[in-house]
């Protein structure tokens, strides 16, 4: 789209640098400028871009005359001693004049310096990108000069002059080795070697004999360029690779006429823009492939030739062009809208001096004002493209691309190409690190998981943990490792047996001192024969014997033995009490000794008649002493454990667990312990939140220690790296403690569906872990949960993992995390917009052909066509022939191709092709039954089955399978087997003429009986109706004989023996013992097909290599890369193998390597994707 534009001047035009800013464009009048009068002076013009200024003018900021008019005119880069940027520009006088564009901008003198040297006009121009202080320059008389802009005094030539002496057309220096120069003068073009001093090879073709004028170097091959030629004979260009010198690799057609110029983008090679003598200004993506080149963008004038053109280095989407119309335009390749003013007007009448007005009959010019959207490029432009850029991607990868120039080892030698041209865009994976702690940690928790050395494990976070609340938690889920874990619980909560037994001692040790002084009172009864004893002289305190006391007792016992049981109390509640007693009504006894708050022996008295009663009794009284308090008393006795959980005191937690872990067990023990931690979580007191953990640990209920450990820290801390490592330290090991420990609480850890919230967590720590490179350990700590983010995530590791740990630790695919999706495919539509058959409902008949979507021939139904039976194609048209070949078959009709096409044996699809062994079985029928037809004739139906609702029907439609001059189809290899050719059934035979017999059979009196329709798509051999079509007799009749069928008769195929090749030399045996140790160990690593496949095919280049070695047929230099390549391998350094494998292909004659070099490349690259270390 055209955005700027200078009218009135036809000049040379130039870019400034792209150091500039803003950008200019400078334009110096040209040397074909139709205005000759004297009054008419020669300028060199400075103009400002700004392409945000609407106006399509283009403002001037500078001018100075000059001497002669511009030949050529470049903006350089070089910057002297007190100038900076300067113009150069080629004159019709020979000259050479250097100007600063400062000076020019401040009109004042601008000339730097004059260089004269030339002889004739100075054509061609051009700058090393290198060194901008080296100047090529081209005039008559075949002088090429390069100048140094800081001695310019005695410039140097490039060699011996071009005989004949002719005008050079253009230089160019090579944009990628700094001492190339290529030139162009009498239709040829010559590239210099300045070290050498001499030409190294002239360029021309020999077949177009085109002559060429012009040349570029292609920016990023340095061994290719572009010539084109302004002859109308020859409106291309061609691309030239040095390196195949006998002809172009590519032709770019697409111009009309001659073309007048081109040059290539700087930025982007895949952009050259070109302009010719059919007014059309062309951009090309010259490393396209495709035929005649590919255009990717079309800038059509109207009767403007553009001599001269320019790419802005600054801003690679503008160009510039000079026309001979004496206007210089400033396109944008990036399309858009564009005002177009059309006006009948002309400038040759405007020459004259001619009005059309004043010409009778002549049209009004009447401007008009049009819109045209231009398109912008087909495809993006470099400069459009990141230069570099990188990217995290999942595992902790860090993917960056840009431009980066290959490092070698000191002792390669590199010769051929240079570092510029070995630089290439190249993508790097690397693994970040970027927090070691947690790897550190993560590591340590797996060995532990891994030697089950858990207990030192809590240890070590015992000792090595400020945190006290921490501490408590870690205490506890080390007790979880007891035995008899209940008893460390109540240890921790603060009840040791042992320090219990010393109270209980204590106590019972002040009770036995009372029991003791009343022992003492009875020893001192004693002592004074109280007791009937005598004292310690056997002397009594009355002074009896001891028989008398003896018999004194004797009469005691007996009156005691005979006293009366009384029955009847002076107190009138004991007299109710033993009446009812006597009578059995113990009930109103239990009342009324409740009553009397005499519950003790109320208790014993309903204890030993009815327990129902004694609960009662138990109720009231704790209803009596324990009115609204709490009793722990009450609790215990009817095993109230969940009452002593909802109505204990939270600061009793520790009295309440202990309770619970004391009295309860299993199932029972882990829900009260929930309840509790339940209560205490609600409270949102922090210790209580520290206390509901514990209780947690104590029930295995890792889900609710999940949530409640969340809220401990807070919703800013819970997914930091370091929060989340101390989190899955206790959940793994509290798993492993309960799974190998005490199995019984194992059950609550493998209903893993509900633990939404220990799953989120995991699947962080996973994915932290995974963005470190611990993929493995990441893996392991991802449980067998059907929950959606578990199985998403083990799936991405999963096939991040290497084939080989895998293998290893026998790792179980997972399942996949997402539910497949069917689709139905869309019905498809032949061309003709008909729906087109599927296969699975094509007939599985092995001679029969598969059905149409009509059953009305295509013929008309006259004579014997009436009852014929409809054709049928074997398989699509389409499958036969390219597609752009069918428009040309279809278009020419001819009728007699279904005489030949129903005379050859129909070829079923290649989905229905019979076996091998079912074609022997049928052949073997056949040469039972000899005498008779594949196709058994039936009796002709009088009228052919129509459909009711026939669709509309044309050639088109229904065209023969196969045209009479089209090919035959090339029957299936049978592999390793020999074949009788007159034993082969028809199926095998190649199409042959109507007049051959067919299906091994003789032909019948009528030649005309032979045709006969195909089967039934449900039935193999159906009868069929048979038809005449009208035969056209071959010129040169041939009577066959009739031939019996034979039995098929085949012979194995002994296999060759193998040759066998001599060794390779000593000094090269090094190459196929490292290539052949890396090929063995990917096969054996590899468990895909297509990868063996591959290796297979590496196998067999690797074998011409090897043959190469035993001729010595390959040059030095690839010899000595190749021993290089193997040092790098022996190192497992693949990526420097892999830079010396692009050394070899760039630097080498591609048919001394193109056997070999492919495999050698796929055999890195898959030995750099296993890791393989050699």
């Amino acid at each position: 789209m055209k955005i700027k534009e200078i009218n009135n001047k036809m000049a040379q035009v130039a870019f400034s640098p792209g150091s500039l800013y803003p950008i200019y464009l400078a334009s110096g009048t040209a040397l074909d400028q139709n205005d000759l009068s004297a009054n008419v002076r020669p300028t060199l013009d400075l103009y400002q871009l700004d392409v945000s200024d609407p106006s399509p003018e283009l403002s001037l900021c500078g001018s100075t005359e000059t001497e002669s008019r511009f030949s050529k005119l470049i903006w350089s880069d070089y910057s002297s001693a007190n100038s900076k940027n300067l113009l150069i520009g080629g004159f019709e006088n020979s000259k050479i004049c250097l100007y600063d564009h400062q000076k020019i901008l401040s009109n004042s003198n601008s000339v730097i310096q004059s260089l004269e040297k030339h002889t004739g006009n100075v054509a061609s121009l051009d700058i090393n990108p290198f060194q901008p202080n080296l100047l090529a320059s081209g005039a008559g008389s075949s002088d090429i000069f390069i100048w140094d802009l800081n001695n310019p005094q005695v410039p140097m030539t490039p060699g011996t002059k071009l005989q004949p002496l002719d005008d050079i057309n253009c230089v160019a220096w090579n944009k990628q080795v700094q001492h190339i120069l290529a030139s162009t003068s009498s239709g040829k073009c010559v590239v210099w070697d300045l070290r050498k001093n001499e030409s190294i090879i002239k360029v021309s073709d020999s077949v177009s004999k085109m002559r060429v004028k012009l040349v570029d170097w292609h920016p990023d091959i340095a061994t290719q360029m572009c010539l084109s030629s302004e002859d109308d004979n020859t409106p291309y260009m061609q691309i030239w690779d040095l390196r195949f010198a006998t002809s172009p690799v590519r032709v770019l057609e697409g111009h009309q006429r001659g073309i007048l110029s081109f040059k290539w983008c700087s930025q982007d090679s895949n952009f050259l823009l070109s302009s010719g003598k059919d007014s059309r200004l062309l951009c090309w993506n010259p490393n396209n492939p495709t035929v005649n080149g590919e255009i990717v963008y079309d800038l059509t004038t109207v009767g403007q030739w553009c001599f001269d053109l320019c790419w802005s280095k600054r801003n690679p989407n503008l160009v510039c062009t000079s026309s001979f119309e004496s206007q210089v335009n400033v396109y944008s390749l990036m399309g858009g809208r564009y005002n177009v003013t059309l006006t009948t007007s002309s400038k040759i009448m405007d020459s004259f001096g001619v009005d059309n007005n004043d010409i009778p009959g002549s049209p009004t010019a009447i401007p008009q004002q049009s819109v045209q959207i231009i398109e912008p490029l087909k495809m993006a432009p470099n400069w459009m493209k990141k230069p570099c850029g990188a990217r995290f991607a999942f595992g902790g990868k860090l993917v960056t691309f840009g431009k980066f120039t290959d490092v070698h080892h000191p002792e390669q030698q590199i010769t051929g190409p240079t570092q510029a041209q070995i630089s290439s865009q190249r993508v790097h994976i690397n693994q970040v690190i970027t927090d070691q702690n947690l790897v550190e940690k993560s590591q340590n928790l797996e060995n532990a998981l891994m030697n089950g050395n858990l207990i030192e494990f809590c240890n070590f976070k015992i000792e090595n943990t400020t945190d006290q609340n921490q501490v408590a938690i870690w205490k506890y889920i080390l007790a979880s490792f007891e035995q008899n874990k209940n008893v460390k619980y109540l240890e921790l909560l603060g009840f040791n047996n042992d320090t219990l037994d010393i109270e209980v001692k204590k106590v019972l040790k002040e009770h036995n001192l009372v029991h003791q002084n009343e022992n003492n009172l009875a020893e001192s009864f004693e002592k004074v024969g109280l007791n009937g004893q005598k004292p310690s002289d056997n002397a009594s305190l009355f002074g009896k014997s001891e028989e008398e006391n003896a018999n004194d007792n004797a009469f005691d016992d007996i009156a005691r033995s005979v006293s009366p049981v009384n029955l009847h109390f002076n107190n009138e509640t004991e007299n109710l009490v033993t009446e009812l007693l006597l009578l059995g009504k113990y009930e109103n006894v239990v009342d009324i000794l409740v009553q009397e708050e005499r519950f003790t022996e109320a208790i014993l008295i309903a204890n030993y008649f009815d327990q129902n009663l004694f609960h009662k009794t138990q109720q009231r009284y704790f209803r009596h002493f324990y009115k609204n308090k709490f009793s722990n008393v009450e609790k215990l006795i009817n095993r109230n454990w969940s009452g002593i959980v909802t109505t204990c005191n939270l600061h009793h937690w520790k009295e309440a667990l202990a309770t619970i872990v004391t009295y309860t067990s299993g199932q029972e023990q882990m829900n009260l312990c929930d309840q509790l931690g339940k209560r205490l979580e609600a409270d949102d007191k922090p210790e209580n939140l520290i206390n509901a953990c514990v209780c947690y640990i104590c029930s295995a209920n890792l889900d609710n220690l999940v949530n409640c450990w969340q809220k401990c820290l807070g919703s800013d801390e819970t997914d930091t790296s370091e929060s989340l490592q101390d989190l899955v330290e206790k959940i793994m090991v509290l798993k492993y403690c309960f799974k190998n420990y005490h199995p019984e609480l194992s059950v609550q850890l493998d209903n893993a569906q509900s633990m939404h919230k220990l799953n989120s967590k995991l699947v962080k720590y996973a994915k932290l872990l995974a963005d470190q490179g611990c993929f493995l350990n990441a893996y392991s700590y991802l449980n067998d949960s059907n929950d959606g983010s578990i199985m998403e995530m083990k799936d991405r590791i999963y096939h991040v993992l290497d084939p080989m740990v895998i293998q290893q630790f026998k790792l179980r695919k997972p399942d996949n995390p997402f539910k497949p999706v069917h689709h139905q495919p869309a019905s498809k539509r032949n061309s003709f917009g008909q729906p087109s058959q599927s296969t699975a409902n094509r007939s599985t008949n092995i001679f029969a052909p598969a059905p149409t979507s009509s059953s009305v021939s295509q013929y008309p139904s006259t004579g014997q066509f009436n009852n014929m039976a409809p054709v049928n194609h074997p398989m699509p048209i389409s499958n036969l022939y390219p597609s752009q070949d069918l428009a040309k078959r279809s278009t020419t009709p001819n009728f007699n191709k279904a005489l030949y096409t129903a005379a050859i044996p129909t070829v079923p699809a290649a989905a229905n092709m019979p076996s091998m062994s079912s074609f022997q079985s049928k052949i073997a029928e056949q040469s039972q039954n000899a005498g008779q037809s594949f196709y058994t004739p039936s009796p002709v139906p009088t009228q052919p089955q129509v459909p009711q609702n026939p669709p509309l029907l044309s050639y088109m439609n229904n065209r023969p399978s196969t045209g009479w001059n089209d090919p035959p189809m090339v029957a299936p290899k049978i592999k390793n087997t020999v074949v009788n050719q007159t034993d082969k059934p028809a199926f095998f035979q190649p199409s042959e003429p109507s007049s051959m017999p067919i299906m091994n059979q003789s032909l019948p009196n009528n030649p005309l009986q032979m045709f006969q329709p195909p089967s039934a798509p449900n039935s193999q051999f159906q009868p069929q109706q048979t038809y005449q079509p009208q035969l056209v007799q071959p010129q040169h009749t041939f009577q066959p004989q009739p031939v019996q069928p034979q039995t098929q008769q085949i012979q194995t195929h002994q296999p060759e023996k193998p040759v066998e090749k001599g060794p390779i030399p000593s000094e090269h045996s090094e190459l196929q013992f490292v290539f052949d140790a890396l090929l063995s160990k990917t096969l054996a690593m590899s468990s895909n097909a297509t990868t063996k496949r591959k290796l297979e095919d590496v196998g067999r280049k690797l074998e011409v290599l090897y043959d190469r070695l035993r001729d010595s047929s390959l040059s030095p230099n690839v010899v000595q890369s190749l021993h290089s390549m193997i040092q790098c391998l022996k190192g497992n350094d693949f990526v420097s193998s892999l830079q010396l494998h692009s050394q070899i292909v760039a630097t080498s004659n591609f048919s001394e390597i193109s056997g070999f070099m492919p495999g050698i490349k796929v055999l890195i690259q898959t030995c750099q994707q296993m890791n393989l270390n050699l």
